[in-house]
């Protein structure tokens, strides 16, 4: 008789071990399923996707932190526009200017072009505007500079762009591209991204990264003069 309930015991205390063993395989999937519908199905990872926020020098960033500014109106027609000098040209894209005023890259043809795409969450802008600002003081006469502000409102806002321009003590001529477009236009997957284009609108580079010291951007602006020069 005791035997028998040995041998019970034992099947009993078995069972127990597997039920276990199947719960605590199971249980995560069941766990991360519920999450994930609690999410309204969005699968939250622990690297960062198109809204991280690394920080760094020399690699490109992508979009940052959500904020919860309330959404600023889009006040720039969405109406494609063509590169005006074909394959080698600058495609054209659409800005507002400080004033709310509209305007397209092309209206600012006619000078060696320095374009830098930024946003205040980008650390790797910020750390390469000293070297911008420098050279903005060293060849402002020869060449334009744009500095376009991804701004969409809600990451990103118009009063955000000119509080932190303001806080440095930059002189910079902000624009801000409203329409999230200019990105996937030049096939960047972030920023800061720089474009050097010649008096004729035809692009001379292009650079997706920050620039890692002063030294390299002036470098790139001489050789966008010279070029222009020809």
């Amino acid at each position: 008789m005791e035997k028998g309930k040995g041998v019970a015991s034992l099947i009993v205390t078995g069972a127990l071990v597997i039920i276990l063993a199947v719960a605590s395989l199971v249980y995560p999937k069941i766990s991360a399923w519920y999450e994930n519908m609690v999410n309204g199905g969005n699968e939250v990872t622990g690297s960062p996707a198109l809204n991280g926020s690394q920080q760094g020098t020399g690699t490109p960033q992508q979009n940052g932190n959500q904020q919860n500014n309330a959404a600023e109106p889009v006040t720039v027609t969405d109406v494609p526009l063509a590169a005006p000098n074909g394959d080698n040209g600058a495609k054209d894209f659409y800005i507002v200017k400080s004033d709310g005023t509209t305007a397209r890259l092309s209206d600012f043809y006619g000078k060696p072009l320095v374009v830098n795409i930024w946003a205040t969450w980008c650390g790797y802008c910020k750390e390469e505007f000293p070297f911008f600002d420098a050279a903005l003081k060293t060849y402002g006469d020869r060449v334009e500079f744009m500095f376009v502000d991804l701004c969409d409102g809600r990451q990103e806002t118009r009063a955000k762009a000119d509080k932190y321009m303001a806080s440095k003590g930059y002189s910079f001529p902000v624009y801000y591209e409203t329409l999230d477009k200019v990105l996937d236009t030049y096939n960047a997957g972030g920023i800061p991204l720089t474009l050097f284009i010649n008096p004729d609108g035809t692009i001379f580079k292009k650079r997706i990264g920050a620039f890692s010291g002063q030294i390299g951007l002036f470098d790139m602006i001489d050789r966008l003069l010279a070029n222009s020069m020809k």
